[in-house]
Order: structure tokens, then sequence, then C-alpha cells
């Protein structure tokens, strides 16, 4: 592969750059509501999977650039070798964004804007700086930043993970390719027990764990179940590249195949497929990618594409941040917030932002990343000194490679009580565990806006009824969660037949409530 000794390989580097763009679509989109694009497809709206796309990029990549140091052995100096270099990557754009984060949140404080919550500033900023707010769920500063944290934790078992992948055989790659896509869809499954009434939900179908639309919420849940969504997929890119590097995926590299599978992961996701299609098209996507017609194919060569790549950790970390200040400078120097703007003034504040955020992107890559991530590495050669160190683990055979990968896999799964317990839904925090009572209903157009009294991060849940039909925002959920102040929007269908007000059962929290809403009557 060809410039691997500095991680570069033009398809995956191309692909990082891009779902970098889709992350901050999403947000925009969140941030326009004037510019109804979720009302006629769910493309936008399903671009969180961008970030599992990270996650199966960095696992062929970590393969790809240190396979050679950890092929014979494991030792201390390469693993702390390793971390540094990671490290370096990582963190003058996190110091950065925690930094831009503090300021975004303070202005949109002044200018009335905010729409995350976070704990007090000074702990969220803390756990911003230092890569550890995927562990907190009330550091909210910079939401998108979590995966960082999840990714940091992934390289610590890293060396061992690719000692393990170096003498795979290709059939434990193909069932796990297979089988860890289906791990976040039972994590879910558990963890929507508390909403379902039915312990572990017994009396629906097997496969609706599997399939259940409502995964909003779901996506936001924090602390330990952030490693087995990170674990998961980087596994399938470990497993990916042990497929690639036997030459197995050349049949499958070429143009017309990567564009068959990236036109079906856009209609999958236009269309809200379920979410382990939508891993397994991802996965395929990152294969077709690999082959060695298009590692470096001239597609990706372009140099627009190129720096995109090298930016895109900083399009990642910086954009929400970048995205609240445009915002409450739009709400300060304008007449009204962009959330009441329309759809023309919408799309400026989308591509004026959008140009700011990678201006910005390119101006600290150039100015404060690249130097940084020199200074840290020739720091850390220093305090290494020379020398190989002795090894931690040594070549395994085929049995202990087996043992290593199951390992890695039962720490998926062990992450899933982990992650349900952290999370509160057997046992919550005192802050989480909330049973906010309704402050009012207010009447929209077609159903109404609940306001509760909740002071964290707030599931909620809607259930149909004999009279009507009840979903959340425009792209049809039933399921999120819910940042302090912001009210609960619900659509509602009436069934035509029935002329008396729709009843909605509402779980938020630990609080059920059946509330009168109407799209004809006042709630």
């Amino acid at each position: 592969m060809r410039n691997a000794k500095v991680g570069h390989i033009a398809s995956l580097h191309a692909l990082r750059g891009i779902a970098a763009l889709g992350v901050v679509a999403l947000h925009l989109s969140e941030a326009t509501p004037g510019l109804p694009v979720r009302a006629y497809t769910d493309l936008i709206a399903n671009m969180f999977y961008a970030v599992d796309l990270f996650f199966i990029l960095s696992g062929v990549v970590m393969a790809a650039v240190y396979g050679h140091m950890f092929e014979a052995s494991v030792s201390a100096r390469d693993c702390a070798v390793f971390l540094i270099a990671r490290v370096a990557r990582i963190w003058p754009m996190l110091a950065i964004a925690s930094v831009l984060a503090l300021l975004a949140s303070l202005a949109s404080q002044q200018a009335g804007t905010v729409i995350a919550s976070s704990g007090g500033l000074t702990a969220s900023f803390l756990a911003e700086f230092f890569g550890l707010s995927g562990w907190f769920d009330w550091a909210w500063l910079n939401p998108p930043s979590w995966s960082l944290s999840a990714e940091f934790a992934v390289y610590l078992a890293t060396p061992f993970l690719i000692l393990a992948f170096k003498r795979a055989s290709l059939r434990l790659s193909l069932a796990m390719l297979v089988i860890l896509p289906l791990a976040p869809g039972l994590l879910y499954g558990l963890a929507t027990s508390h909403f379902l009434q039915h312990p572990l939900g017994a009396e629906l179908p097997l496969g609706y764990f599997l399939v259940a639309p409502e995964a909003t919420w779901f996506w936001n849940m924090k602390g330990p179940f952030i490693i087995m969504r990170a674990l998961s997929m980087f596994l399938c890119g470990l497993a990916l590249f042990r497929i690639a590097r036997s030459g197995h995926l050349e049949r499958w590299s070429g143009p017309a195949s990567l564009a068959i599978v990236l036109a079906l992961l856009l209609a999958g996701l236009h269309l809200g497929i379920p979410r382990f299609l939508v891993f397994l098209l991802m996965i395929a996507l990152v294969a077709c990618a690999l082959g060695g017609r298009m590692r470096n194919h001239r597609i990706f060569a372009k140099p627009l594409l190129y720096r995109l790549g090298e930016i895109s950790l900083g399009v990642y970390l910086i954009h929400w941040p970048l995205i609240e200040l445009t915002r409450a400078a739009w709400a300060t120097l304008g007449t009204s917030p962009v959330s009441e703007a329309g759809p023309l003034l919408s799309l400026a504040f989308i591509v004026m932002t959008g140009a700011i955020i990678i201006a910005c992107a390119n101006l600290f890559y150039t100015l404060f990343e690249v130097p940084a991530r020199r200074g840290i590495r020739k720091g850390g050669q220093r305090l290494l000194g020379k020398g190989n160190g002795s090894p931690l683990l040594a070549r395994a055979g085929m049995r202990r490679t087996i043992v290593t990968a199951a390992l890695s896999t039962a720490i998926v799964f062990l992450c899933i009580p982990a992650g349900i317990l952290s999370q509160g839904f057997l046992v919550r925090a005192p802050d989480a565990a909330q049973t906010p009572s309704i402050l009012r209903v207010d009447e929209l157009p077609s159903g109404a806006a609940i306001t509760f009294d909740h002071t964290a991060p707030l599931p909620v849940r809607v259930r149909n009824s004999d009279t009507a039909y009840a979903y959340l925002g425009p792209h049809g959920r039933n399921a999120t969660v819910l940042a302090p102040g912001m009210p609960l929007e619900i659509m509602v269908e009436e069934r035509p037949d029935l002329s008396v007000p729709a009843r909605i059962a509402i779980q938020a929290g630990r609080n059920h409530a059946v509330v009168e809403v109407s799209s004809r009557h006042s709630p």
C-alpha cells in the first residue's frame, strides 16, 4: 500500500473527509428547521452513522500503519510510541475545540440560543480538554467529541488486537464482519426494555431489537456503552484489513462496485433501513475502497479530497462550537434566531457556516495541528530514549489468536450491561433519576409542544393510542433525548373516523403521563 508508513491510503483518506462533512450537514440541518429537508428524506438525519464509519476506517488504518510494529510482539516501548502518536494526532484539535466550545457556550447563553446542556462549565471544559467527555452524561459542551473518548479507549487495546488479527483466519474475520454489526442493535433492545413495559421486550418479535426505528436517543448514550459502539466497528476494520491483506477483495475492487455500494448506502440512509444493514453497507463500502485498484485511485487523489481528509478531524471537532457561535451571532445581530428563519435564510446560514467551518479547520490544521503533532511526537521520543523494550506478548499461534479475538468480542458484549447501568436504565444517578412533571402544553398547527421541568438530558418516548398516531419531529421517530429547557414537539395524526381528542401516552424519564393533544383542537 503506497505511503503506508505515513498512513496515507487515498480512498480511506477521502472517505474520512466525506464522513466528517456528513456529520456537519446533520448538525446544520438541526440548527435550521426552516429548511425542511427532513420532511422529504432521512438521509441527513441518519448522518450520525458517519461516526461508526470513522471507527471502521480507524481499525483499517491502525492495522495498515502499525501492523509492522506489532506483527511479532507487543513491547511496552512500542505501546508507548503508539499511544504518544495517537495523543499527538487527537489532542491538539481537541484542545482547540474545547476552547471554542467554552466560548460558544458563553455566547449562546448570552444570546439565548442554547440547544445542548452540560454540567458546570468548568467541569465540562476540563472533560472536553482532556478527552473524557464521552464518559460523563453531563458533558455536552461539544457533543461530537464523545467519539474521541471512545476511540482512545480502544487504542489502549489496539496493539494486542493487531497482533491477534495478524494470524486470524479468513473465516473468523468474515464471521466478525457479520456478527459485530448486530451488537449495537442488541444493546438498543436491552436498553429500551425500560420503555417497553415487558421484561426485555419478551412479548415483542425476536428481530424487533435489530430493526426498530426509534433509535434517536439511543445514540446519545454515554459511559461504557461508547466502548461497545467503537470497539465493534473498530474490530470490523481490523477484520477488513486482514481480508484485504490476503488479496480476497481484489475482485470486488473498482469504480463500478464502489458506486453501486455507495448508491445502496445512500438509498438505505434515505429510507431509514435497519441500522445493522447500514453497518453492513458501510463495511462493504470500505471493502470496495480497500481493493488494490481503488486504494490510491485517481478519483481519491484529487487535491480537494486529499485536503478534506487532512482536515477531517478539525472539521469534525470544531463544527459544533462554530455552529453555536454563528447561531448566537445571527440572533444578536439579526431580528430573530435562525431557528425561526425561512428556507432561503436557512440556506444562507448553512452556506455561510459551512464555509466558516472549512476555513477555520484549514487554518487550525496548518498553524496549530501539524506543528503541535510534531512537537508532541518529538517530546515523546526524547522521553522514551532508545531501545526496543522487552515483549509483553509474543506472536501467538492460531489458538491464542482465536482466544484474543474471542476476548475482544466478549468485551463488546460485557459493555452492554455496563452501558445500561451507567445510563441508569437499571440504577440511575441522582440527576438522571428524573420524574419530571409537565409544565405546559402549547398548541402547534399539527400537534403540541410539551415542556418538562427536567435538569439533565431526558429520554422521552411517545406511544400511539386508539385515537391517534403520534411521532416526534418531521422524520417520524417515537423516541428521543431532550435537552433541558427544550420543548418536546409531538406531531399528531388523528384517526379520521373519530371525533374525540387524541390521547397520547408519554414516558419521560420515570414519569408516565397521558396528554390530550389534537391537530384540530387546542390541547
